[in-house]
């Protein structure tokens, strides 16, 4: 369960590309539209950043609070680096996920296999995994994302996911009352 928590910051910078995959929103006023997100999110073939994740534990009644940047190149790898209160790397690529350099082997609930079909633009494993319903404006859109699986849903209840021209927040409720929420804050895009 504890490299469960290490995967889950890789989930959420792969939400970065949660609009390539072509998702449709029920129609009102104004709504969001999955191609809109995408054309956004698909202009950037690099983007990097600073975020502040939150973890609150519930069985202690307790927020944790680090710091870090991260790197995403399209099709290419997510580097998520804890710069505060510990220094960590994870990184994700065609390779597999590593930890401070050292592959992890650990996957429950097959986080880094979702992680992978996400960067991938793998539509299917995504409606497989998840009920998805969208709301909101093109400029400010959500996401909430439930677990389709057992298994999935004996780690997570749901992710919540918020941004305009890019993901701006991302909120991991677990299935044990603890819950996850990143800022990210974009500091450089390149198409």
């Amino acid at each position: 369960m504890n490299h469960f928590f290490r995967l889950l910051p890789l989930l959420a910078a792969s939400g970065l590309l949660l609009g390539t995959l072509g998702l449709s929103a029920t129609a009102q006023a104004d709504p969001v539209s999955m191609s809109a997100i995408e054309q956004q999110l698909s202009r950037q073939a690099h983007v990097e950043g600073t975020f502040v994740q939150k973890r609150w534990l519930h069985d202690m009644q307790t927020t944790l609070t680090s710091h870090g940047h991260y790197e995403f190149d399209r099709g290419e790898q997510v580097r998520w680096t804890l710069t505060s209160p510990v220094q960590e790397t994870m990184t994700l690529d065609d390779t597999g996920m590593t930890r401070n350099g050292k592959p992890v082997k650990d996957d429950p609930g097959g986080v880094a296999r979702l992680i992978m079909q996400l960067l991938d633009g793998d539509l299917g494993a995504l409606q497989e995994r998840f009920t998805i319903a969208l709301s909101g404006t093109t400029g400010h859109w959500q996401a909430r994302l439930t677990p389709r699986s057992d298994s999935m849903k004996r780690y997570l209840e749901r992710i919540d996911l918020a941004g305009g021209d890019q993901l701006d927040t991302l909120a991991m409720h677990l299935a044990n009352e603890d819950r996850l929420d990143i800022r990210l804050d974009q500091t450089q895009s390149d198409s």
